[in-house]
Protein backbone atom coordinates (compact mmCIF):
# COMPACT_ATOMS: atom_id res chain seq x y z
CA UNK A 1 0.00 0.00 0.00
CA UNK A 2 1.13 3.51 -0.74
CA UNK A 3 1.09 6.91 1.62
CA UNK A 4 -3.02 7.48 0.00
CA UNK A 5 -4.07 3.63 0.82
CA UNK A 6 -4.15 2.49 -2.20
CA UNK A 7 -3.48 -0.93 -2.82
CA UNK A 8 -1.74 -2.48 -5.73
CA UNK A 9 0.23 -5.90 -6.83
CA UNK A 10 3.61 -5.52 -6.34
CA UNK A 11 4.68 -9.32 -6.72
CA UNK A 12 3.42 -12.72 -7.66
CA UNK A 13 5.49 -15.44 -5.89
CA UNK A 14 4.49 -18.94 -7.36
CA UNK A 15 5.37 -22.54 -5.74
CA UNK A 16 7.51 -24.71 -7.03
CA UNK A 17 7.63 -28.21 -8.24
CA UNK A 18 11.14 -29.19 -6.46
CA UNK A 19 9.87 -28.05 -2.73
CA UNK A 20 7.53 -30.78 -2.66
CA UNK A 21 8.72 -33.51 -0.69
CA UNK A 22 6.53 -36.41 -2.95
CA UNK A 23 7.89 -33.86 -5.84
CA UNK A 24 4.27 -31.88 -6.53
CA UNK A 25 3.57 -29.98 -9.28
CA UNK A 26 2.44 -26.10 -8.83
CA UNK A 27 -0.80 -27.36 -9.87
CA UNK A 28 -1.20 -29.79 -6.03
CA UNK A 29 0.55 -27.41 -4.15
CA UNK A 30 -1.88 -26.62 -1.95
CA UNK A 31 -1.14 -23.43 -0.32
CA UNK A 32 -3.42 -23.66 3.55
CA UNK A 33 -2.26 -21.06 5.06
CA UNK A 34 0.45 -18.51 5.88
CA UNK A 35 2.30 -16.90 8.81
CA UNK A 36 4.98 -13.93 9.48
CA UNK A 37 7.37 -14.37 12.22
CA UNK A 38 8.50 -11.23 13.34
CA UNK A 39 11.33 -12.50 16.45
CA UNK A 40 14.90 -12.09 14.69
CA UNK A 41 17.26 -13.57 17.39
CA UNK A 42 19.67 -11.19 15.06
CA UNK A 43 18.27 -8.06 16.06
CA UNK A 44 18.23 -6.91 12.87
CA UNK A 45 14.31 -6.64 12.75
CA UNK A 46 13.70 -8.73 9.64
CA UNK A 47 10.27 -10.30 9.09
CA UNK A 48 10.24 -14.25 7.62
CA UNK A 49 6.90 -15.75 5.49
CA UNK A 50 6.42 -19.55 6.49
CA UNK A 51 3.58 -21.35 4.97
CA UNK A 52 1.98 -24.69 4.70
CA UNK A 53 0.72 -26.82 2.32
CA UNK A 54 -2.08 -30.10 2.64
CA UNK A 55 0.50 -32.31 0.96
CA UNK A 56 2.38 -32.01 4.37
CA UNK A 57 4.77 -29.53 3.82
CA UNK A 58 5.73 -26.53 5.66
CA UNK A 59 8.24 -24.10 3.61
CA UNK A 60 9.62 -20.76 4.05
CA UNK A 61 9.36 -17.63 1.47
CA UNK A 62 12.54 -15.90 0.13
CA UNK A 63 10.71 -12.31 -0.38
CA UNK A 64 13.78 -10.51 -1.78
CA UNK A 65 14.36 -13.02 -4.40
CA UNK A 66 10.43 -13.81 -4.84
CA UNK A 67 10.70 -17.95 -4.53
CA UNK A 68 10.43 -20.26 -2.64
CA UNK A 69 13.61 -20.69 0.13
CA UNK A 70 13.01 -23.98 2.01
CA UNK A 71 11.04 -27.13 2.29
CA UNK A 72 10.36 -29.29 5.46
CA UNK A 73 8.16 -32.37 6.19
CA UNK A 74 5.37 -31.66 9.23
CA UNK A 75 5.86 -35.14 10.02
CA UNK A 76 2.11 -35.47 10.38
CA UNK A 77 0.39 -35.36 7.17
CA UNK A 78 -1.61 -32.19 6.01
CA UNK A 79 -1.06 -28.59 7.74
CA UNK A 80 -4.25 -27.11 8.54
CA UNK A 81 -2.62 -23.72 10.19
CA UNK A 82 0.43 -22.32 11.47
CA UNK A 83 1.59 -19.22 13.51
CA UNK A 84 4.17 -18.04 15.25
CA UNK A 85 5.56 -17.18 18.62
CA UNK A 86 6.09 -13.35 18.92
CA UNK A 87 8.82 -13.76 21.36
CA UNK A 88 10.70 -17.01 20.47
CA UNK A 89 12.00 -18.42 17.40
CA UNK A 90 8.25 -21.05 17.41
CA UNK A 91 6.55 -22.03 14.66
CA UNK A 92 3.08 -24.28 15.91
CA UNK A 93 1.87 -26.33 12.81
CA UNK A 94 -1.67 -28.15 13.39
CA UNK A 95 -1.66 -31.63 11.34
CA UNK A 96 -3.89 -33.88 10.14
CA UNK A 97 -3.08 -36.44 12.82
CA UNK A 98 -4.11 -34.86 15.63
CA UNK A 99 -1.15 -33.26 17.29
CA UNK A 100 0.39 -29.83 17.22
CA UNK A 101 3.59 -29.91 16.46
CA UNK A 102 6.44 -27.12 17.36
CA UNK A 103 9.67 -26.33 15.13
CA UNK A 104 12.43 -24.12 15.81
CA UNK A 105 13.71 -22.03 13.23
CA UNK A 106 17.23 -20.62 12.86
CA UNK A 107 18.88 -17.33 12.05
CA UNK A 108 21.14 -18.84 9.22
CA UNK A 109 19.96 -22.51 9.19
CA UNK A 110 17.19 -22.93 6.39
CA UNK A 111 16.17 -25.70 8.11
CA UNK A 112 13.07 -26.41 10.74
CA UNK A 113 14.02 -28.35 13.88
CA UNK A 114 11.31 -30.08 15.30
CA UNK A 115 10.74 -29.50 19.19
CA UNK A 116 7.95 -31.51 20.60
CA UNK A 117 4.62 -32.79 19.75
CA UNK A 118 1.00 -32.14 21.86
CA UNK A 119 -1.54 -34.44 21.23
CA UNK A 120 -4.67 -33.32 21.07
CA UNK A 121 -7.10 -36.05 22.30
CA UNK A 122 -6.36 -38.40 24.63
CA UNK A 123 -9.16 -40.84 24.12
CA UNK A 124 -7.36 -43.11 21.40
CA UNK A 125 -10.63 -45.42 20.86
CA UNK A 126 -12.56 -42.76 20.01
CA UNK A 127 -12.22 -41.66 16.01
CA UNK A 128 -9.18 -39.42 15.02
CA UNK A 129 -9.72 -35.58 15.63
CA UNK A 130 -7.91 -33.22 13.22
CA UNK A 131 -5.99 -30.06 14.90
CA UNK A 132 -7.52 -27.70 12.23
CA UNK A 133 -6.65 -24.25 13.81
CA UNK A 134 -4.53 -22.46 15.94
CA UNK A 135 -4.27 -19.23 18.80
CA UNK A 136 -1.22 -18.53 20.82
CA UNK A 137 -1.22 -15.84 23.33
CA UNK A 138 1.40 -13.33 22.52
CA UNK A 139 2.49 -12.68 25.95
CA UNK A 140 5.36 -14.14 27.88
CA UNK A 141 3.64 -15.10 31.29
CA UNK A 142 0.84 -16.33 29.17
CA UNK A 143 2.02 -19.95 27.28
CA UNK A 144 -1.60 -20.67 26.15
CA UNK A 145 -2.27 -22.39 22.97
CA UNK A 146 -5.59 -22.90 21.48
CA UNK A 147 -6.05 -25.83 19.10
CA UNK A 148 -9.70 -25.92 17.47
CA UNK A 149 -10.52 -28.97 16.81
CA UNK A 150 -12.55 -31.55 13.69
CA UNK A 151 -14.91 -32.65 16.84
CA UNK A 152 -15.85 -29.31 17.61
CA UNK A 153 -14.07 -28.74 20.91
CA UNK A 154 -11.42 -25.79 21.26
CA UNK A 155 -8.90 -26.53 23.62
CA UNK A 156 -6.51 -24.56 25.71
CA UNK A 157 -3.18 -25.87 26.27
CA UNK A 158 0.35 -24.93 28.38
CA UNK A 159 2.78 -25.56 25.05
CA UNK A 160 5.42 -25.50 27.41
CA UNK A 161 4.44 -28.63 29.24
CA UNK A 162 1.53 -30.02 27.02
CA UNK A 163 -0.95 -29.92 29.88
CA UNK A 164 -4.30 -29.12 28.43
CA UNK A 165 -5.57 -26.30 31.14
CA UNK A 166 -9.36 -26.72 30.26
CA UNK A 167 -12.04 -26.90 26.97
CA UNK A 168 -14.59 -25.43 25.39
CA UNK A 169 -17.05 -27.49 23.76
CA UNK A 170 -20.18 -26.59 21.24
CA UNK A 171 -23.81 -27.34 22.28
CA UNK A 172 -24.28 -30.07 19.21
CA UNK A 173 -21.49 -33.02 21.27
CA UNK A 174 -22.98 -35.21 23.13
CA UNK A 175 -23.91 -33.39 26.58
CA UNK A 176 -21.21 -35.55 28.95
CA UNK A 177 -18.84 -33.17 28.08
CA UNK A 178 -20.47 -30.55 29.66
CA UNK A 179 -19.46 -26.42 28.33
CA UNK A 180 -16.99 -24.72 29.47
CA UNK A 181 -15.31 -27.99 31.29
CA UNK A 182 -11.81 -27.01 33.46
CA UNK A 183 -9.15 -28.84 34.12
CA UNK A 184 -8.08 -32.26 32.38
CA UNK A 185 -3.97 -32.63 31.29
CA UNK A 186 -3.49 -34.11 27.99
CA UNK A 187 -1.24 -36.58 30.01
CA UNK A 188 -3.76 -37.68 32.40
CA UNK A 189 -6.80 -40.09 31.55
CA UNK A 190 -9.99 -38.05 31.44
CA UNK A 191 -12.96 -38.07 29.44
CA UNK A 192 -12.83 -36.95 26.51
CA UNK A 193 -16.10 -36.90 23.96
CA UNK A 194 -16.74 -39.13 21.25
CA UNK A 195 -16.44 -37.32 17.99
CA UNK A 196 -20.00 -37.02 16.55
CA UNK A 197 -20.63 -37.33 12.94
CA UNK A 198 -22.74 -33.70 13.29
CA UNK A 199 -19.86 -32.00 15.25
CA UNK A 200 -18.92 -28.70 14.01
CA UNK A 201 -15.38 -28.22 12.43
CA UNK A 202 -13.24 -25.16 13.96
CA UNK A 203 -11.99 -23.78 10.81
CA UNK A 204 -10.28 -20.96 12.61
CA UNK A 205 -9.79 -19.44 15.53
CA UNK A 206 -8.38 -15.69 16.32
CA UNK A 207 -7.11 -14.11 19.82
CA UNK A 208 -8.72 -10.68 20.32
CA UNK A 209 -6.59 -7.56 21.81
CA UNK A 210 -7.05 -7.06 24.96
CA UNK A 211 -6.34 -11.26 25.29
CA UNK A 212 -9.67 -11.80 27.40
CA UNK A 213 -12.12 -13.27 24.06
CA UNK A 214 -11.39 -15.72 21.32
CA UNK A 215 -13.08 -15.84 18.16
CA UNK A 216 -14.00 -18.90 16.95
CA UNK A 217 -15.46 -19.47 12.99
CA UNK A 218 -16.95 -23.27 12.57
CA UNK A 219 -18.59 -25.76 9.57
CA UNK A 220 -22.25 -24.67 10.98
CA UNK A 221 -21.32 -21.02 9.77
CA UNK A 222 -21.25 -19.53 13.02
CA UNK A 223 -19.15 -16.92 14.63
CA UNK A 224 -18.54 -17.61 18.38
CA UNK A 225 -16.84 -15.45 21.24
CA UNK A 226 -15.62 -17.16 24.20
CA UNK A 227 -14.22 -15.82 27.79
CA UNK A 228 -10.88 -17.35 27.97
CA UNK A 229 -10.47 -16.97 31.59
CA UNK A 230 -13.93 -18.92 32.36
CA UNK A 231 -14.03 -21.04 29.30
CA UNK A 232 -17.43 -20.45 28.60
CA UNK A 233 -19.42 -18.80 25.68
CA UNK A 234 -20.24 -15.24 25.60
CA UNK A 235 -22.41 -14.50 22.28
CA UNK A 236 -23.11 -16.57 19.12
CA UNK A 237 -23.98 -14.91 15.65
CA UNK A 238 -25.00 -16.83 12.72
CA UNK A 239 -24.77 -14.98 9.77
CA UNK A 240 -23.56 -17.28 7.27
CA UNK A 241 -24.65 -19.89 4.96
CA UNK A 242 -21.86 -22.25 4.66
CA UNK A 243 -18.47 -23.02 6.81
CA UNK A 244 -16.48 -19.89 8.62
CA UNK A 245 -12.86 -20.64 7.22
CA UNK A 246 -11.40 -16.67 8.22
CA UNK A 247 -11.12 -14.37 11.40
CA UNK A 248 -9.89 -11.15 11.76
CA UNK A 249 -10.18 -8.02 13.94
CA UNK A 250 -9.56 -4.21 14.26
CA UNK A 251 -6.29 -3.67 16.06
CA UNK A 252 -8.69 -1.79 19.24
CA UNK A 253 -10.18 -5.59 19.41
CA UNK A 254 -13.69 -4.00 18.87
CA UNK A 255 -14.87 -5.66 15.75
CA UNK A 256 -14.25 -8.75 14.17
CA UNK A 257 -14.63 -10.17 11.07
CA UNK A 258 -15.63 -13.13 9.93
CA UNK A 259 -15.58 -14.92 5.86
CA UNK A 260 -16.11 -18.39 4.45
CA UNK A 261 -17.85 -20.39 1.63
CA UNK A 262 -20.73 -18.11 0.96
CA UNK A 263 -18.50 -15.57 -0.14
CA UNK A 264 -19.77 -13.05 2.67
CA UNK A 265 -17.64 -10.27 5.23
CA UNK A 266 -19.52 -10.06 8.07
CA UNK A 267 -19.32 -7.68 10.71
CA UNK A 268 -19.91 -7.76 14.45
CA UNK A 269 -19.35 -4.69 16.68
CA UNK A 270 -18.76 -4.71 20.88
CA UNK A 271 -21.60 -2.38 21.88
CA UNK A 272 -20.79 -3.05 25.76
CA UNK A 273 -18.66 -4.94 28.74
CA UNK A 274 -20.34 -8.17 27.09
CA UNK A 275 -22.70 -7.22 24.55
CA UNK A 276 -21.72 -7.81 20.81
CA UNK A 277 -24.08 -7.23 17.37
CA UNK A 278 -23.99 -7.68 14.32
CA UNK A 279 -23.91 -4.82 12.11
CA UNK A 280 -23.29 -5.21 7.96
CA UNK A 281 -22.28 -7.25 5.69
CA UNK A 282 -20.19 -7.15 2.60
CA UNK A 283 -20.34 -9.46 -0.53
CA UNK A 284 -17.76 -8.22 -2.95
CA UNK A 285 -16.67 -12.02 -4.03
CA UNK A 286 -18.58 -14.88 -5.73
CA UNK A 287 -16.72 -17.73 -4.48
CA UNK A 288 -15.42 -18.86 -1.30
CA UNK A 289 -12.87 -16.69 0.66
CA UNK A 290 -10.19 -17.96 3.13
CA UNK A 291 -8.16 -15.23 4.30
CA UNK A 292 -8.93 -12.20 6.10
CA UNK A 293 -6.12 -9.74 7.29
CA UNK A 294 -6.31 -5.97 8.75
CA UNK A 295 -3.31 -3.62 7.99
CA UNK A 296 -3.79 -0.18 9.94
CA UNK A 297 -7.37 0.58 9.33
CA UNK A 298 -8.01 -1.66 6.34
CA UNK A 299 -9.67 -5.10 5.45
CA UNK A 300 -7.87 -7.12 2.86
CA UNK A 301 -9.75 -10.40 1.79
CA UNK A 302 -9.10 -13.00 -0.59
CA UNK A 303 -11.08 -16.03 -2.37
CA UNK A 304 -10.39 -18.84 -4.87
CA UNK A 305 -12.13 -16.14 -7.53
CA UNK A 306 -8.67 -14.55 -7.54
CA UNK A 307 -9.72 -11.52 -6.35
CA UNK A 308 -8.31 -9.28 -3.56
CA UNK A 309 -10.85 -6.83 -2.32
CA UNK A 310 -10.58 -4.18 0.56
CA UNK A 311 -12.48 -2.87 3.42
CA UNK A 312 -12.62 0.30 5.76
CA UNK A 313 -12.54 -1.29 9.05
CA UNK A 314 -13.76 2.08 11.03
CA UNK A 315 -16.60 2.95 8.37
CA UNK A 316 -17.42 -0.81 7.48
CA UNK A 317 -20.92 -0.61 6.89
CA UNK A 318 -20.56 2.95 4.43
CA UNK A 319 -18.06 2.51 2.74
CA UNK A 320 -17.86 -0.01 0.04
CA UNK A 321 -15.04 -2.61 -0.68
CA UNK A 322 -12.88 -1.64 -3.51
CA UNK A 323 -10.91 -4.36 -5.75
CA UNK A 324 -7.32 -4.64 -6.02
CA UNK A 325 -6.39 -5.53 -9.67
CA UNK A 326 -3.61 -8.61 -9.48
CA UNK A 327 -2.33 -7.83 -12.80
CA UNK A 328 1.70 -7.22 -12.80
CA UNK A 329 2.46 -3.46 -13.80
CA UNK A 330 4.97 -4.51 -16.33
CA UNK A 331 3.57 -6.28 -19.56
CA UNK A 332 2.92 -9.34 -20.06
CA UNK A 333 3.27 -9.01 -24.16
CA UNK A 334 6.33 -6.87 -25.95
CA UNK A 335 6.55 -5.85 -29.73
CA UNK A 336 8.82 -4.15 -32.03
CA UNK A 337 7.90 -1.51 -33.56
CA UNK A 338 6.44 -2.49 -36.64
CA UNK A 339 4.58 -5.60 -34.63
CA UNK A 340 6.35 -7.57 -36.82
CA UNK A 341 7.16 -9.67 -33.72
CA UNK A 342 5.54 -10.40 -30.52
CA UNK A 343 6.90 -11.60 -26.95
CA UNK A 344 4.53 -13.79 -24.63
CA UNK A 345 5.65 -13.83 -21.44
CA UNK A 346 4.80 -17.14 -19.50
CA UNK A 347 5.42 -18.05 -16.49
CA UNK A 348 8.37 -20.12 -17.13
CA UNK A 349 8.71 -19.75 -20.78
CA UNK A 350 9.01 -17.17 -23.58
CA UNK A 351 6.54 -17.19 -27.36
CA UNK A 352 8.21 -15.44 -29.81
CA UNK A 353 5.06 -14.97 -32.26
CA UNK A 354 5.74 -13.64 -36.26
CA UNK A 355 3.19 -11.11 -37.96
CA UNK A 356 3.05 -12.09 -41.55
CA UNK A 357 1.37 -9.84 -44.18
CA UNK A 358 -1.91 -10.89 -44.82
CA UNK A 359 -1.94 -10.83 -49.00
CA UNK A 360 1.60 -13.12 -48.73
CA UNK A 361 0.45 -15.38 -45.68
CA UNK A 362 -2.41 -18.00 -44.51
CA UNK A 363 -1.70 -17.16 -41.22
CA UNK A 364 -0.59 -13.57 -40.00
CA UNK A 365 -0.23 -15.03 -36.67
CA UNK A 366 2.62 -17.55 -36.49
CA UNK A 367 4.86 -19.06 -33.39
CA UNK A 368 8.27 -19.27 -34.22
CA UNK A 369 10.03 -19.96 -31.48
CA UNK A 370 8.94 -21.05 -27.90
CA UNK A 371 11.55 -20.58 -25.35
CA UNK A 372 11.65 -22.94 -22.40
CA UNK A 373 14.23 -21.57 -20.26
CA UNK A 374 16.53 -23.57 -17.41
CA UNK A 375 15.95 -23.82 -14.33
CA UNK A 376 12.58 -23.67 -12.18
CA UNK A 377 12.99 -19.52 -12.21
CA UNK A 378 9.59 -18.09 -12.41
CA UNK A 379 9.90 -15.22 -15.26
CA UNK A 380 9.46 -11.69 -13.21
CA UNK A 381 10.24 -9.27 -16.44
CA UNK A 382 11.09 -9.04 -20.19
CA UNK A 383 12.47 -6.71 -22.56
CA UNK A 384 12.32 -6.30 -26.43
CA UNK A 385 14.54 -3.71 -28.25
CA UNK A 386 11.67 -2.10 -30.20
CA UNK A 387 12.97 -0.45 -33.42
CA UNK A 388 15.07 -3.77 -34.81
CA UNK A 389 13.46 -6.85 -32.17
CA UNK A 390 17.44 -7.51 -32.32
CA UNK A 391 17.62 -8.15 -28.54
CA UNK A 392 15.87 -9.54 -25.96
CA UNK A 393 16.51 -9.76 -21.80
CA UNK A 394 14.61 -11.67 -19.87
CA UNK A 395 15.03 -11.97 -15.35
CA UNK A 396 13.73 -13.96 -13.32
CA UNK A 397 14.90 -15.46 -10.60
CA UNK A 398 17.40 -18.04 -12.00
CA UNK A 399 18.99 -14.30 -12.65
CA UNK A 400 19.06 -12.01 -15.77
CA UNK A 401 20.11 -13.00 -19.65
CA UNK A 402 20.38 -11.83 -22.87
CA UNK A 403 19.85 -13.14 -26.65
CA UNK A 404 20.18 -11.56 -29.94
CA UNK A 405 17.84 -12.47 -32.34
CA UNK A 406 19.12 -12.88 -35.74
CA UNK A 407 15.38 -11.47 -37.45
CA UNK A 408 11.49 -10.77 -36.55
CA UNK A 409 10.49 -13.35 -39.53
CA UNK A 410 12.73 -15.93 -38.22
CA UNK A 411 14.25 -15.21 -34.98
CA UNK A 412 16.75 -17.39 -33.76
CA UNK A 413 17.53 -16.65 -30.24
CA UNK A 414 21.72 -16.70 -29.51
CA UNK A 415 22.77 -16.37 -26.04
CA UNK A 416 24.94 -13.26 -25.45
CA UNK A 417 26.90 -12.00 -22.34
CA UNK A 418 25.67 -8.64 -20.47
CA UNK A 419 26.43 -5.62 -22.40
CA UNK A 420 30.08 -4.10 -21.63
CA UNK A 421 28.09 -0.69 -20.89
CA UNK A 422 26.83 -2.83 -17.27
CA UNK A 423 29.97 -2.27 -14.46
CA UNK A 424 31.06 -5.07 -13.01
CA UNK A 425 29.40 -4.85 -9.56
CA UNK A 426 25.84 -4.68 -11.13
CA UNK A 427 26.92 -7.40 -13.99
CA UNK A 428 27.51 -9.33 -10.71
CA UNK A 429 24.27 -8.52 -9.04
CA UNK A 430 22.11 -9.47 -11.83
CA UNK A 431 23.52 -12.70 -12.37
CA UNK A 432 22.42 -13.61 -8.98
CA UNK A 433 19.33 -11.62 -8.65
CA UNK A 434 16.24 -10.91 -10.75
CA UNK A 435 15.13 -7.19 -11.95
CA UNK A 436 11.42 -5.65 -11.60
CA UNK A 437 11.84 -4.00 -14.88
CA UNK A 438 13.65 -3.42 -17.61
CA UNK A 439 13.29 -1.30 -21.35
CA UNK A 440 16.39 -1.09 -24.19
Amino acid sequence: ADGKSKWYSQACIPGSSSTSPSNANESSFHLQSLAWASYDESGKGKSRLFGSSLRGFIFEVDIRRQCIRSINDSYGGAVWCIVTCPYDSLLFAACEDGAVRIFRYGDSDDRLVYVKSIIISGNMKAKKVRALSLALHPSKTHKQLFVGGSDGVIRCFDWSTGYCMFRMTGDILPSSSPRGHKGGSSNQKEPEPEVSSFAPQMWSLLLLADQSLLASGDSRGQLQLWDVELGVLVCSFKQHLGDVLALSASSDGERVFSAGLDGKVCCVERVGPDEWVHTYAHRAHTHDIHALAVRDSTLLSGGVDTKLCTYSTRDFAQVRPRWIPLLPANRLVQHSEDYSLLVLQQRHSLELWAMRPQDTASKPLELAVNMQLKGEGHVHCVALAPISASMLAVSSTAGTRMWRLSGSANPDPEKVSLPDVVTQFSRRALKDEFCHAMRF
